[in-house]
């Protein structure tokens, strides 16, 4: 990665921090979330930085980590279920027709449940590969987390495992054509696996029909490393 430029947060806004982060391009804007108070994400203009305003979001997720736009619409990962509890944490979806509004109500979109994914644990970022209709999550399991901090291994772990998981979409725009999941390698421990999303999962606006898993190799230098 080569470092393009830093947009600072705007203290007064009631921005504490700054967890994800994602390009409007249709609206010429960088969106930011903040971990702490996810009720609201906060707007800047793309080419200048300037702090453009909030967007308040209703119902409010919880413990955000993820933004990134599908088509003009802005996707949300929120790390809000309790691993300790079983549940898994959610996808949340913004219409593009509200990001300009004061406020908005946001939908549930699809639960990270298992299957596909092989344990409760950290939901991270999410990105999307318009050349291939794919939505791609980061997620981390095996280490309890409370409050943002490591505390201790789960039963069965000795380390933390960090997993891109890939879904092919299933897009109506696209008139329902199914697109086919392409292998990719894993880490030696995990066999590439694809499954059918749970029933229920998704809302209907994305079909999510299978998963790609690949492992990542470990965190060196804060830099993951994927196993190609």
């Amino acid at each position: 990665l080569n470092y393009s430029r830093s947009v600072p947060w705007n203290a007064d806004s009631g921005q504490v921090e700054c967890s994800a982060i994602t390009i409007d391009v249709d609206n010429e804007l960088v969106w930011m979330s903040d971990w702490v108070h996810s009720n609201y994400i906060y707007k800047y203009d793309l080419h200048n930085g300037e702090y453009m305003g909030k967007l308040h979001l209703r119902a409010t997720p919880e413990w955000t980590q993820g933004l990134a736009f599908y088509k003009g619409d802005l996707y949300i990962t929120n790390d809000d279920g309790d691993a300790d509890r079983n549940e898994p944490d959610d996808l949340w979806f913004v219409p593009k027709e509200t990001l300009l509004n004061n406020a908005t109500y946001i939908s549930h979109e699809m639960a990270f449940n298992l299957p596909p994914f092989r344990d409760y644990g950290e939901i991270e970022g999410i990105d999307f590969n318009s050349d291939t209709n794919q939505m791609i999550v980061l997620a981390n399991r095996g280490m309890r987390i409370v409050l943002g901090m490591p505390q201790d291994y789960y039963p069965g772990y000795t380390r933390e495992i960090h997993e891109l998981y890939v879904f092919n979409i299933i897009d109506e725009d696209d008139g329902g054509a199914t697109v086919p999941a392409n292998a990719l390698a894993t880490e030696s421990e995990d066999k590439e696996a694809s499954v059918t999303a749970p029933e229920g999962s998704s809302s209907g606006r994305i079909k999510m029909i299978s998963t790609i898993v690949t492992g990542m190799s470990m965190l060196v230098g804060g830099a993951f490393l994927l196993s190609a």
